[in-house]
């Protein structure tokens, strides 16, 4: 279980007016895995191939439909061409679009670490490779729009994660500024995107990184919610 290290309730009022906080939404924001495993299962059913578990796709996640299909393919010896990945993979979006967060749901203490970073004057925002239409659907269905001032999808850039546009088009887009921002992810890709365009990244030790967050040389980690606001304040006061 976890326990709650001795942190504030709260910062110092305004102590983060200016700073635009862009988070990573799948392993960051939710843990949306197990429905993108249980979609993944039920294409693998229907071909006839083996179902995974979820701890094997975990890490795979957050790269995308193809990547999951892949992979679990792969455990039945299968290697799919570029059509068939592709018709699959459209099968796919259709099946998770009706049915995005049966089981995905926010990681413990997302919203009221939210809430002490809003309250201590941040702008909270968020850059996802995730497409529009499906981001949408689970932020709306888990009611997290709310929190966040902008939302930049594949659909908004040239260029995704982590290719600086699509960050620095999420950061600008909720009103800010590259001199005063930071990414809040979970992955190498999160990662490479904040050193992309020079910004302070943090990552959350429980996402979908491959190597462990710990080992990637973000900024910061953090292992529960609790953690990011006093982490985020520390970061902020180096700046």
């Amino acid at each position: 279980m976890y326990v709650r290290p001795d942190l504030p309730d709260a910062l110092p009022a305004r102590s983060l007016a200016g700073w635009t906080l862009a988070f990573d939404l799948d392993g960051t924001l939710v843990d949306t895995a197990p429905d993108l495993v249980r979609v993944t299962n039920l294409i693998m059913q229907d071909l006839g191939l083996a179902t995974v578990d979820l701890a094997p796709l975990r890490s795979i996640t957050g790269q995308g439909a193809a990547a999951l299909l892949q992979a679990a393919a792969s455990h039945s010896g299968v290697v799919f061409d570029p059509e068939e990945l592709a018709r699959h993979r459209a099968r796919f979006i259709d099946i998770y679009a009706a049915d995005t967060f049966a089981a995905s749901r926010p990681f413990d203490g997302l919203e009221s670490s939210l809430s002490v970073l809003r309250d201590a004057g941040a702008v909270l925002c968020i850059c996802t490779n995730k497409p529009r239409t499906l981001a949408t659907k689970v932020l709306d269905g888990l009611q997290l729009n709310g929190w966040f001032s902008g939302l930049v999808c594949p659909e908004d850039t040239p260029a995704i994660k982590p290719d600086p546009v699509h960050l620095r088009t999420a950061v600008e887009g909720a009103g800010g500024s590259l001199a005063a921002a930071m990414m809040i992810g979970d992955t190498e890709i999160d990662l490479a995107a904040g050193r992309n365009v020079g910004i302070p990244v943090a990552l959350a030790s429980f996402g979908y990184s491959k190597t462990k967050a710990s080992a990637l040389g973000a900024d910061a980690v953090f292992d529960h919610f609790d953690e990011l606001p006093g982490l985020i304040s520390a970061l902020a006061t180096k700046a």
